[in-house]
């Protein structure tokens, strides 16, 4: 470079404002703890944590566009929550075993684009994966065992809605509660799965109910109480399997939903029981109920397409009028295959195949 060129070069160099470069924060290589290198983070770097437990609570707040992954490192604070994000945009936490002992295990408050995956949360006191007043969160193949309340909870009996968020392939396992209760608009829970929840499976929050959440390709097992509680409005159930559930395998109230393709097997009470208004039950399958394979309380609803096997009750039990009723198949009931106590009046029945039936006020 010739000389001339060279100073010209340098000046400018001096005179430019400077330029952040994202940056590897090493714990704990450079940080002693992930706390002081998650202070010290500017956006765009990543704080990676060596193998090892850290007895801390990580707590994010009002930063953008950071990742912290573990390598095979454990958070267990001593007391309280192990990550705490609050005010956060585009962060990332990933990789991690979270042990809390007397309070949730990774809580996300008022934040925006913020992903948790690949984490482990075991025995936390309250929620496993709690998210409050948020939007666009990702919980991503994450596994939460032995909480005292929710596996995962949105919102739930605390401040504002959790909206347009995702909770995918992730795994509940024994929680002292729902596996799942969210409460807001527009989120998609799929390919998760709840084992042995102490209450429901999968809920909708009944006390503050939210419309447009969609559940796709979920199981659920032996949970004591429900594996679904959809409340609210114009909520999807989508090619989601019930097994062993110790109350109905799904509930629906409020109005709008759609229930379709779905498999239910042995619940303890109903395959299917609504008193929700509007909504559209197709393509689901219900073996060996304890009760009625589908029993229905709320007017206007759509039966279509469904297959009950074996009730001990009813097959599809009518408690209302002005339904659709078609294409469904009920074999093997205990009492009625069709057991409809209005009469039938104001309710169109085409193409079922019924063993046994009783239309009868």
């Amino acid at each position: 470079m010739q000389p001339v060129r060279l100073a010209a070069y340098i000046l400018a160099a001096a005179l430019s404002p400077a330029v952040a470069f994202a940056a590897d924060r090493r714990v704990p290589q450079d940080y002693e703890t992930i706390q002081l290198a998650v202070d010290a983070a500017q956006s765009g770097d990543d704080v990676v944590v060596s193998k090892g437990t850290y007895r801390e609570n990580v707590v994010v707040s009002d930063v953008s566009g950071i990742t912290i992954r573990g390598r095979g490192a454990s958070v267990a604070p001593a007391s309280g929550i192990a990550f705490e994000v609050v005010d956060g945009v585009g962060i990332t936490i990933s990789g991690f075993t979270v042990r809390s002992t007397d309070f949730h295990g990774i809580l996300i408050r008022s934040s925006t684009t913020t992903t948790v995956s690949s984490c482990r949360v075991k025995g936390a006191a309250g929620d496993g994966i709690r998210v409050e007043s948020s939007n666009t969160i990702l919980i991503d193949k994450c596994r939460v065992s032995k909480t005292g309340d929710d596996g995962i909870a949105f919102s739930v009996g605390g401040p504002g809605q959790v909206n347009s968020s995702t909770i995918r392939g992730c795994v509940m396992t024994d929680c002292g509660d729902d596996g799942v209760d969210i409460r807001g608009d527009g989120n998609l829970i799929e390919r998760s799965r709840v084992i042995r929840p102490r209450e429901d499976g999968f809920e909708t929050d009944t006390d503050s109910p939210g419309s447009g959440n969609t559940f796709s390709r979920n199981f659920v097992s032996k949970s004591v109480s429900t594996g679904f509680v959809i409340a609210g409005d114009a909520n999807t159930v989508d090619r989601c399997k019930v097994a062993k559930s110790g109350g109905d395998g799904i509930q629906l109230s409020g109005t709008g939903h759609t229930i379709t393709s779905c498999v239910v097997l042995r619940p303890h009470g109903d395959g299917v029981y609504s008193t929700s208004t509007g909504s559209t039950i197709q393509s689901v399958t219900v073996t060996s109920p304890g009760d009625d394979g589908i029993d229905i309380y709320g007017a206007p609803t759509s039966i279509l397409s469904n297959t009950v096997r074996s009730a001990k009750e009813h097959g599809i039990e009518m408690h209302v009028s002005g339904c659709i009723v078609r294409g469904n198949a009920a074999r093997g009931s205990k009492v009625f295959d069709l057991r409809d106590f209005t009469g039938g009046r104001g309710t169109t029945y085409e193409s079922n195949r019924f063993g046994t039936e009783s239309l009868v006020d």
